[in-house]
């Protein structure tokens, strides 16, 4: 199913809610490996992803990069530095070709190892509080938005 969704410039959004949701067993492994985490915020569901969580509300699932890069032109995000990034700003996490793979929202200001905490949804598993290097995406390009307006 698809929502109508539109940036702030009023463009369309491409998105769709998944049904998908990962079997009993997958959801014990994933969660005795990351175990170690503040703690999941809700069941695991394949309604919304890491991009619809962190953009659309956790309505729908935002699947494109491309689509990604629209919403923070369109909604006028700009890139924070690492230094300057405080709770409500968002994390990216991009790939070594430059595709947004993973996506999620600042909790707290940066502390561990000069990360801060996020929570972010991982596919169709569960949303976790953790620091914005323990996850299992990739941690070569990670950078952090904020809309200008705010």
């Amino acid at each position: 199913m698809r929502l109508a969704l539109e940036s702030a410039r009023g463009n369309p959004i491409e998105n769709e809610q998944s049904g998908d949701a990962l079997e009993a067993a997958a959801v014990a492994a994933l969660d005795a490996k990351w175990a170690g985490h503040r703690g999941a915020r809700c069941a695991p569901t394949g309604r919304y992803n890491c991009h619809g969580m962190t953009f659309a509300g956790r309505r729908t699932g935002i699947w494109e990069p491309l689509v990604v890069r629209q919403i923070l032109a369109d909604d006028g995000y700009e890139e924070v530095r690492p230094s300057e990034v405080m709770p409500g700003d968002i994390i990216l996490y991009f790939t070594a070709n430059g595709d947004v793979e993973h996506s999620g929202v600042v909790l707290e200001l940066p502390s561990f190892l000069g990360y801060p905490l996020v929570c972010s949804k991982w596919g169709c598993f569960r949303e976790l509080v953790h620091w914005a290097h323990q996850c299992p995406y990739s941690l070569e390009s990670i950078k952090y938005y904020r809309i200008r307006s705010c």
